[in-house]
This record gives C-alpha cells, structure tokens and sequence, in this order.
C-alpha cells in the first residue's frame, strides 16, 4: 500500500486522520470480516475499513474523540514495538470500549508497511471481533463448571484408555489436583498412582478385556497415606463396537473410606475432571470472481501449515485446489459452496471438516460470505480452528457417560430447584427417567409426601453451602428407604443450583442394626463375668470395658474410652522399673497376633497403687477388618499372699534345717567389735557377735537366722554354744560382753550351763559381761530378776542394753543390779544435729552417775560425735570410726589395753 503524499500528511496533521489511497485497496479491505486500520510511522490514520468501523462501534475517519480513546487503548503496546523491530504481532487479545457504553474482546494484530526501498513507511492493525466466542467460552466453562462441581461431590476418578494407541485419557486425579481436558499418560503412569498390592490385578482385568474374557470388573483395595487408611473402589467397564472389537475402557476410583470404616456413609462420586474450552483464531482470504485469491493474512499461512499442506497464496486459485483435491469430501463441498456464492444464488456458506493427522484430531470450520461491492474482490473465506472447542464438547460427553457408570443418584437442580440433571444412577435408584423429572422440584421427588426432612436438608444446604445428612427417601412406586445425601451449591448470586448425591444405605442400616443387638448381647455376657475385660484398637486405645474391669482398676470405661492404656495401667513392672510401651505384653500380642498368657505382673489403679494381675491377651480381626486385643485379668493379691505365706514357711523350714546342721557341725563362729574407754582411748572390752558359716563358706548375718531360731527353740542351744565360747575367750584374759536372749533369761539351766563353763575353762567371771534388753525383762521380770541376782552371785556383771527406748527403765535400775547402761543407737547416730538426742544422752549419763553406773554408746559413725560423747560424760564407746567387728578365735584375742581407731 503506497504511503500518503507529503500535502496529504501535512493536511490531516490538523485532524490526525489522512484520506485513504487508491479505491482497489479500499474496495478489498472493505471486503474483510475483519477490521483494518492503517496508520503511519506516526501512528496518524491513513484509512480504515468499513469492519473496523462495525466492530468499534464508530468511523476512525470521522469521529476523532473515539479515536483517541481507541488509540489509548490499542496503540502504546503494539504499534511502537513493530515500528522498532519491524516485525509483526499476531492475535494479542484486547477488550476495547465502544462509545456507546458496551465493551468488544478482539484478537488484534500488527504489521509494519514498507516502502519500495524496504523502509518502514507505517503499520496496519487488523482486529477480530471474538465477543462471541468470549461468549460461548463462558457458557461452556459454565457448563464445565457444573459438571465440575458434580465431578466434586461424587469424589470420583475417572480415565479412558484406548488399546490400540495405549494412550489414557485422564479426567480427574483421585489425589484431588485436577487434570486439564484430555490429559493424557501411559497405562504404566496409571498403574503407578494404583495401590501396590492392585497393580498387577488391574492390569489383568484390562488385558482379559482386550483378550474379550471379560466387559468389566469391580475392585476395592485399601491404601495407606500419611493421615490414616483408605478404601478405593475402581469400576472398568469395556466399550465395544458392533462386532464386539475393543474400542475403549473407561474406569472410575472412588474413595469409599467412609462407608468401609463406619458403615454409616456409603460410595460418594468424587470429583470429575473438568475441560474448559479455548478460543479459536480465524484464517482468511479474499477472493475474486474466479477464485484467485487478492488477499491474505499471515494467519492463512500458518493455517495451512497446521494442516499439513502447502500454502495456498496470492495469485493462486482457491476454488481450482479445492476441486484438485479429488477424493476429498469436504474440499468438494467447500468448492460447491464456492461456486454457489459466485454465482450469487447464495449469499452465504459455512461448513464444519475435519482435518486429522496420525497423531492428532484437529476440526475446522469455514465460512464464505459475498462481497458485491466496487472492486475484483467478490468473496472473502475464512477458516476457523475448531479442534478445542471439538475436544470440550467431546469431554463434556465422555464426563456425562463415565458420570452414567456411577452406582449413585446425582442430581443437579437450579436456583428453583428444578432438576436439570438426573442420571442413570438415581433412574435406578428412584425409578423416573430423566424425561420425567426434569424441570420438576427435587424434594418433592425424592422425599414421601409430607415428609419434612428433605426440606429442612435443603434449607441447610442453601445456608451453608454444602450438607451431609440422612433422611428417608421414596421411589416412584411409593416404596421408601434410608438414604445418605450430601449435597453442594454451585455458582454465585441469587440463582445458585446445587448438585445432590443419594445413596441408599438400607443394607448398612439393617447391619448397623443387628450389630447393637450382638453388641448389646455381648456387653451383657462381659458385664456378668467375674473378671476383667477390656477391648483395645491397634494403637492401644480402650474401646470397651466390663464392670469388673472397672471395679478392679477404679476407672469407668467413659474415663478411659479412647485413651492408650498401656501408660494408664501397665507402665510399670512388678518388681517397679519402668515398662516401655512397645515392650507391653499386651502390645506385643496385638503386633505378633498371638495370645499372651501372664501369670504374675502388676496393673497401676486409679489411686497410684499396684494391682497384682494375671491376665492373658489375645488378638481379634473382625470381618469388617477391624484389628485390636481383648484382655481377660483377675486380681492375684489374695493368691500372691498365700503364695509369700508358703514361700516364708518353706524358708522357715530351710533355715531350721541349716541352725540344727550348723550346730551340729560347730560352724557358728564369733566376731568382736573393740570398746573403748573416752577417757583413755583405750580398747577395754570386746562385744562378740554371732555369725554363722555356711557348708560353703559364706558366712551369714544373725539378723538372717535368730528369729528362726527364738520362735522354733533353737535359740537356747545357739546361746549355750556362745556361752562356752565366750566363757573360753574370757579365760585369755580378754574382757567380753555376750548377748543373751529372752528365752535364756527365763531358763535355770542356762545360769548353770553359765557357771559350768567359767569352772571349767577358768575365766574370771568378772571379765564377763552379759547384755540383757528391756524386752526380755518385761517379758518375765521375776525371771530376770532372779536371773541377774544370780550372775551377780557368780560374779559376772550385767548390762542394760538398748537403754532409753522402753518406758520402765528406772524401775529396772531400782529392781536389778545392773552395772552398765548402753545408750541405744538412735540417740547416738544423730547426737551432733538433733538436739533432742543430746538431752535424752545427757539425761541418761546423769541418771547413771546417780546409780554409780558405766555408760556404754553404741553406734559411733564419726570423729565429731566421739567427742562430743566424752564432752557429754560418756564412759565408753564402740562403733564402725572405732573399729569394724572382725573375726576372733579362743585361741588368738586380741591384746587387751591397745588404743583401737582402725
């Protein structure tokens, strides 16, 4: 297109609009559908055609106030890019507002113009109205939308493979993300995303079809994800053609979670894939009375590209390719149409092709419209890619048949809500076609007549915007059934549908039914029995326990119902460690499913207490799949007690057996523990002590084996044998103090066995001291009495021992001649922080003073109390700081007068 004359430019400058060129050009452009406007280096308007001023809505070339709002628009990212760069740009959507208040959506195109030197002499903008293909986007994204919100509420799945290509068509992924229309991937890539353990299932069910062994399958599987288990119930139905040849498989996953866990929700559609559909550019040429093409634009090459075909371009015949195509039913109808337009007995052709390579399906539309304008150019044709819209429309009824395959009612009303869909599933579950129902209300439906719980459902789902619930449904014969719905709003504003999911759950109802009944039957048996018994989950949560079980732990099962139990009632072990909770037997039997029998272990009861149980536990798996451990325990304490008594008389017989055999054997041997005197620091006494050497060696405490031997009448043949030896030590020249006991105290013999002993080895009787306690005395005091006077005869000297825990000891100080008192060990052991200890020492050294007595402290731990009882007026002393007891034999005592600290 040749440039404006200088005069010409310098004359619209005033205006910014030059006059348009030469009447061909203007006459072609005026053909277009399309709108053109041609402007200089400037961006100055040099023509427009009569399309540009039909779709803006004004004349470019007259009305320069909406020309400006137009440049403002249109012009600052367009025009000087392709002036810099001179190169074109192509389909660039633009929403442009008209003057009169309505707005237009264009595919808007720029192209550099040049001068015969090449140089850039302007640009032409060239826009198509696609306001109607906005449009019908919207309606279908609109329709997408609902299907999609169907798609939602049914949660479901879905996919079509195709055998012959491999290629599977995904509609939905089951992990909720959604998929664009026509996702396509590989049967490996789905069976990857199906559960380990259905893959190879799934895959023969597929191939059984190709082979025609089967049309279908059904299968359910559990998957496990982060958050817990699911159940996946998957649907393959086989399409075949009318030879039976394998056309497609088209399956649905849906998540039936709920409905396996709690029987109280049945199989709901997840959500379906959804496709949203594009827009479609337009290719155009202009034709004249022939067929030679005058005109085209950069689109029309890259349409004929697309189709895989060369370029049709200027001064070539149209109508003559169209008729070379010879075998090529839509080029004969497209050449038909042409001729018709030609001839002027038609003023307008369009027609639908398709145009498919071997690895894609591609539509297109054309339209032919006459020009019968000035000029060569008679017609303009246009052609159109239709493949998206194609492809929506394909998906939106693949969505509605896989939504067919479904074994539940969905149902999609309007703002009214009128029903608008009604598939397959709810004919069946109803009994009404969609013919039937469709523009009818809803509730009045699926609910009995007068029946208001489907209405109150509705309300809350217009509130709240989805719903779940119950209610009793009826079928078209009147008959009724228990169903779970759940329900969801779709769009926006006043009129929003909303989509509906039934289920009839009549089977679940009557189980759930006799399952209270066995329930309640069972609780009653557990309730009656004796023991306890409690119920637990895989992870050690109480589901249930009898009332002996809460009689026994002081828990009522509403206080422990949910909760781990292991570290409310067996966290410890009977001897007190902590018990882990994987090392529980109780856990370890419902992880290795086995029954665990214990016979002695320990229950903690509500108060902190220890509960000796025996108890077994053994794992259960109903036919539901659900897993846990039933535990059956009885308290033990009452056959624990009789067991300790048992085991304490075995002992007492043992230890019977082991004194007789010691005695007889002469294996009793003494140690001497030093006293000293304070007020030297010398070693003036030895205490002896009693153990008792084993057949092995070891040697045995006296705590271990006297109360055996007071309580069975060993205790005196014990003390005759520690009066020989004591009577033999003290025949060295040794000083030595000997305990006696209560029953030797009361037996004459023993004061004869006393003075044998002395005749016999010829110990100076005074050398010998024997210790009495309180407790013998008060247990025959005349005995004691006589038995004191009687040792004083022989010329032995008596000792008070443990003095100052009785409440008699002045009376025996008066009635007895006593000639030393030994402080008891608990008014020693604290002398130097308990106050109260030194005044009952003080007290008693006063008191023996009194009496003309020696005080003996026993117990000295430290340096510190040792010299506070010299400080006190204690005579001697003996303890571990002044020397450990140690071995001693007849035959080698220790020498007497030695100061002792070791």
């Amino acid at each position: 297109m040749r440039a404006p004359s200088a005069g010409a430019a310098a004359e619209v400058a005033k205006g910014d609009v030059v006059p348009a060129g030469g009447s061909h050009q203007r006459s072609v452009l005026d053909l277009l559908d399309e709108g053109v406007i041609v402007l200089d280096t400037r961006g100055r308007l040099l023509q427009a055609n009569d399309a540009a001023s039909l779709i803006l809505g004004f004349n470019p070339e007259t009305d320069l106030v909406a020309w400006g709002a137009y440049r403002e628009q249109a012009g600052p990212d367009s025009w000087p890019a392709v002036l810099r760069t001179g190169h074109a740009i192509r389909d660039t959507p633009l929403e442009v507002d008209r003057p009169d208040g309505t707005r237009v959506a264009l595919l808007l195109s720029c192209s550099p113009l040049r001068d015969p030197e090449g140089a850039i002499s302007g640009f032409v903008q060239s826009f198509r109205d696609v306001t109607g293909q906005a449009d019908e986007h919207r309606r279908l994204a609109a329709t997408e939308d609902r299907l999609r919100e169907a798609h939602e509420v049914a949660r479901l799945s879905s996919w079509e493979w195709a055998p012959d290509t491999g290629v599977v068509s995904i509609f939905h992924a089951l992990s909720g993300e959604k998929s664009s229309p026509g996702a396509r991937a590989t049967l490996d890539e789905l069976l990857e995303a199906t559960p380990p353990e259905e893959r190879q299932g799934t895959r023969d069910d597929l191939e059984g079809m190709v082979r025609g062994e089967s049309d279908g399958s059904v299968r359910r599987s559990r998957r496990e994800y982060a958050a817990g288990s699911a159940w996946l119930e998957t649907r393959t139905r086989a399409v075949r053609d009318g030879d039976g040849r394998l056309l497609c498989v088209r399956g649905t996953t849906q998540d039936v979670t709920e409905q396996e866990l709690s029987r109280r929700e049945t199989v709901h559609a997840r959500d379906f894939f959804q496709a949203t559909l594009d827009s479609l550019a337009a290719h155009i040429a202009v034709l004249d009375d022939d067929g030679e093409i005058l005109l085209t634009n950069r689109a029309w090459a890259d349409f004929a590209d697309a189709n895989g075909s060369r370029p049709i371009g200027l001064g070539e015949n149209y109508l003559a390719a169209c008729d070379a195509a010879v075998g090529d039913e839509p080029a004969t109808r497209a050449a038909a149409g042409l001729r018709a337009i030609l001839s002027g007995s038609e003023a307008e052709f369009s027609m639908e092709y398709p145009r498919h390579s071997p690895t894609v399906d591609r539509w297109f539309a054309l339209r032919v419209a006459r020009f019968d304008g000035h000029g060569d150019a008679r017609v303009v044709v246009s052609h159109e890619d239709m493949t998206e819209r194609h492809r929506a429309e394909d998906q939106v009824a693949m969505q509605a048949a896989l939504l067919d395959e479904v074994d539940v009612a969905v149902i999609a009303t309007d703002g009214e809500g009128l029903v608008t869909h009604w598939n397959q599933g709810a004919e069946r579950l109803h009994g009404w076609t969609f013919a039937e129902v469709v523009g009818k209300n809803a509730v009045e439906l699926v609910s009995p007549p007068g029946a208001g719980e489907a209405e109150d459902f509705s309300g809350d789902l217009r509130r709240e915007g989805q719903r779940r619930g119950e209610f009793t449904a009826r079928r078209k014969d009147g008959s009724t059934f228990p169903a779970f719905v759940q329900g969801r709003l779709m769009g926006d504003g006043r009129s929003r549908g909303a989509i509906w999911v039934l289920v009839d759950i009549s089977e679940r109802v009557a189980s759930e039914r006799a399952l209270v009944a066995a329930g309640n039957f069972m609780r009653a048996i557990a309730d009656s029995m004796g023991e306890g018994l409690f119920t637990i989950d895989t992870e050690g949560r109480l589901i249930y326990m009898n009332d002996a079980g809460a009689d026994l732990l002081g828990w009522t099962s509403a206080d422990l119902l949910g909760r781990v139990m292991a570290p409310v009632i067996h966290s410890r072990l009977p001897d007190g460690p902590d018990l882990a909770f994987a090392d529980c037997p109780i856990m370890r039997a419902r992880r290795d499913r086995r029954t665990v029998r214990v016979d002695d272990d320990v229950f903690t009861h509500r108060d902190g207490g220890l509960i000796p149980v025996a108890y077994t536990a053994s794992p259960f798996e109903t036919d539901e799949g659900i897993e846990g451990c039933v535990v059956v325990f009885k308290d033990i304490a009452e056959r624990k007690a009789q067991e300790e008594r048992l085991k304490l008389e075995a002992g007492t017989l043992a230890w019977i057996g082991r004194i007789r055999s010691a005695l007889a054997e002469d294996r009793f041997v003494l140690h001497a523990q030093p006293i000293v005197e304070l007020r030297t620091g010398e070693v003036v006494q030895h205490e002896l002590l009693l153990r008792m050497r084993e057949a092995d060696g070891e040697l045995v405490g006296p705590a271990a084996f006297l109360g055996v031997a007071e309580e069975y009448g060993l205790i005196g043949d014990i003390d005759r044998w520690v009066i020989g030896r004591g009577a033999e030590i003290a025949a060295t020249g040794l000083p030595v103090q000997i305990n006696l006991s209560a029953h030797s105290i009361g037996d004459q013999s023993v004061l004869s066995h006393i003075e044998r002993s002395i005749e016999q080895c010829g110990a100076e009787p005074s050398h010998i001291v024997f210790e009495i306690t309180e407790t013998a005395i008060v247990a025959d005091a005349q005995a004691a009495r006589v038995f004191a006077e009687r040792l004083r005869s022989i010329g032995c000297r008596l000792a008070l021992d443990d003095f100052g825990t009785g409440y008699g000891g002045f009376t025996y100080l008066k009635q007895l001649p006593v000639d030393c008192l030994k402080i008891d060990i608990e008014f020693v052991r604290d002398l130097a922080t308990n106050l109260s200890s030194r005044h009952v020492v003080e007290a008693v050294v006063a008191l023996a003073r009194g009496f003309k007595l020696q005080t003996v402290a026993e117990g000295v731990e430290d340096a510190g109390t040792l010299e506070l009882l010299g400080e006190l007026g204690v005579d001697l002393a003996q303890g571990y700081h002044i020397a450990r007891p140690g071995p001693l034999e007849p035959r080698d005592p220790p020498t007497r007068g030695g100061t002792t600290r070791e």
